[in-house]
């Protein structure tokens, strides 16, 4: 009798012992994606997944349940699945195209009975794609003085039923522009013409294109470089040296008058032309004053000497 109440002792004990691994919950491996896909009704939202165990195999029937909270904070949907044979879940939903846009967070929870409880929490930034803003060319350059069109078209990849407002930031000073559209709607454009004075200051500029509708706003950047307009000194060097061997050409004209014989002098020619080629180079700065005044007055010396 003694025996059996020792052996019935001794079983209890080892049930004791043993209860603490008899009550340790599994692990469960469990891996989320979610992804959204645009269509003519808004986001197509999906979450998928998979769930296994410690030791790879898949969990049947695991409960998961999911909650989508919107940027603002509110509860937009609510869902309960269950995993598969092959232990993966699915859910979709949609947000329609006035759905806020920014952070969704996503809370995924799974359990099942003898496992411990899967959380986590995933964030999925959303933004709407109703329209984009292209600028053609870009980057530009502009010289002072100049203008040129830029064409501004609205690429969608959903139909619109509304139009959007142009407008145009971040010019210079001295740099004005024109739209030939200030509305427009998808796949049409605007041509924008910008137009430089020859007072707008040189250097890089970056201009924004801002479109807004139905309270979406996109934008569309343009590179300007607005670079100074060298002026042309040729004519004017040209007439300087001009007026400055017009009283050597006077004296040469004179003496061609008085000859009688009506055969060019080629000597009072060469005379001239050497005057005149002095001139421009003084006028190109490349000759000094001093030799240019030496030159100047031993042509001229001798202009005077076979005129008398």
């Amino acid at each position: 009798m003694k025996i059996k109440k020792a052996f019935s002792i001794f079983l209890i004990f080892l049930m004791l012992l043993s209860l603490p691994n008899a009550l340790a919950l599994s692990k469960m491996l469990v891996s989320v994606s979610v992804n959204h896909y645009s269509s003519d009704l808004g986001e197509l939202i999906v979450i998928a997944g998979k769930i296994s165990n410690e030791a790879g195999y898949p969990i049947q029937n695991a409960l998961v349940s999911l909650q989508v909270n919107n940027p603002n904070g509110s509860v937009v949907h609510i869902a309960l699945v269950y995993s598969s044979r092959n232990g993966t879940f699915k859910d979709e939903f949609s947000l329609s195209n006035d759905a806020p846009e920014g952070n969704y967070t996503i809370y995924v929870i799974t359990s099942k009975t003898g496992y411990e409880d899967f959380r986590t929490t995933i964030s999925l930034s959303l933004f709407f794609s109703d329209f984009l803003i292209v600028a053609s060319p870009n980057p530009i350059e502009l010289k002072q003085g100049e203008n040129q069109q830029v064409l501004i078209t609205l690429i969608s990849n959903k139909p619109l039923n509304f139009t959007v407002l142009l407008q145009v930031s971040g010019l210079p000073k001295g740099v004005k522009y024109s739209l030939n559209q200030t509305f427009v709607t998808p796949f049409k454009a605007s041509a924008l013409t910008i137009e430089a004075s020859k007072e707008a200051e040189a250097g890089t500029y970056n201009v924004t294109i801002i479109g807004a509708g139905k309270g979406k706003v996109r934008y569309a950047n343009i590179n300007l470089t607005i670079v100074e307009s060298k002026v042309n000194l040729t004519p004017i060097l040209v007439l300087a040296a001009f007026f400055a061997i017009a009283p050597t050409l006077i004296v040469f004209l004179k003496k061609i008058k008085k000859r009688k014989e009506l055969k060019f002098d080629q000597k009072y020619l060469a005379y001239a032309r050497a005057l005149a080629k002095l001139e421009e180079l003084k006028a190109q700065r490349r000759i000094s004053n001093e030799d240019y005044e030496k030159l100047r007055e031993e042509y001229e010396k001798k202009l005077k000497k076979d005129s008398e």
